[in-house]
């Protein structure tokens, strides 16, 4: 069994916050083996549970019990979403502007850079911390015992890194010479030492980042260039409308509504087209199409 993800941080001292992605892996069991109570845990559960997905929390706890709850909320959410087949993708949502979203390049978090095949276009996971969210005194213990240490390294650092960025392949491959590099002009070049420091130490720069793979393990397809196929009336032009109901809050960015257990953002409240932002009916469910979606710095699911 994976460890369990650490939740996101909370901004409240009382209550935390509720988890906006499953920190604990579900499981479940063969009807056979749940009759007798075997998950396949340390000591057999109580046979009169009745949930067909668990998670557990603690094999042994101190009065030697196992704790666990149903699991089939994260279970059926990842069904649902499956079901309505929107692929996660990278890129500005509705909550820039409308007019900017329609004419993004809507790249999939499974893209790949065109020089490397086999890497990513950007990196969701970086060795070192976000220096805008360390305190004070995470920071400067994090220079003592991280970066001053490894000053001897970073001095060779650039030799390294100029000699594969500016070398080209074929003269990389006959001459290993190394390049020289001037300290003393590289500080006076703050915009190359800030590059080189924040490769040196792998640290994020522009946003937060993700505390899960910016994909979530919702869904693995690329995008919806494909035709749906329905087992009664055939294959289908227009993508599949779910069933969507009126979240009673209307803001600034568009009316909220909820749509397969996840809260998205009406583009059509935005241009004043939608009828219950006019009737606040939240009792009136509609049908919608999702267009896309994707995962914040928190893992939370960004629909629209």
């Amino acid at each position: 069994m994976p460890p369990p993800v650490p939740p996101p941080p909370s901004y409240f001292l009382t209550n935390p916050d509720v988890a906006p992605h499953p920190t604990v892996q579900a499981i479940t069991t063969p009807t056979s083996s749940h009759a007798r109570g075997n998950w396949g845990l340390k000591r057999d559960l109580p046979t009169k549970t009745r949930y067909p997905f668990l998670r557990y929390t603690a094999l042994d706890t101190l009065e030697h019990f196992t704790t666990y709850e149903s699991a089939s909320d994260d279970v059926l959410t990842l069904k649902k979403w499956q079901e309505m087949d929107v692929p996660i993708l990278r890129g500005p949502t509705v909550e820039t502007s409308a007019l900017a979203s329609m004419y993004t390049i809507r790249h999939s978090v499974f893209d790949f850079a065109p020089d490397a095949p086999h890497k990513e276009c950007y990196t969701w996971r970086f060795k070192g911390p976000y220096i805008p969210d360390m305190p004070a005194g995470d920071f400067a213990r994090y220079i003592e015992t991280q970066v001053k240490p490894r000053r001897a390294e970073f001095r060779e650092f650039p030799e390294v890194d100029l000699h594969q960025t500016h070398t080209p392949p074929t003269t990389a491959a006959a001459s290993d010479a190394p390049v020289e590099v001037d300290m003393l002009a590289l500080r006076a070049d703050m915009f190359l030492l800030g590059r080189l420091v924040v490769a040196f130490l792998d640290l994020p720069t522009l946003t937060r980042p993700h505390r899960t793979h910016p994909s979530g393990g919702l869904h693995y397809t690329r995008s919806t260039a494909a035709m749906r196929n329905d087992p009664e009336t055939g294959p289908q032009g227009e993508p599949k409308a779910v069933t969507g109901r009126y979240m009673n809050y209307s803001g600034a960015y568009g009316t909220m509504i909820g749509v397969g257990g996840f809260v998205a953002k009406s583009v059509d409240a935005m241009r004043m087209e939608d009828p219950l932002r006019l009737y606040n009916n939240r009792q009136h469910t509609r049908k919608y199409v999702p267009d896309r979606a994707r995962l914040d710095a928190l893992g939370r699911v960004l629909l629209d």
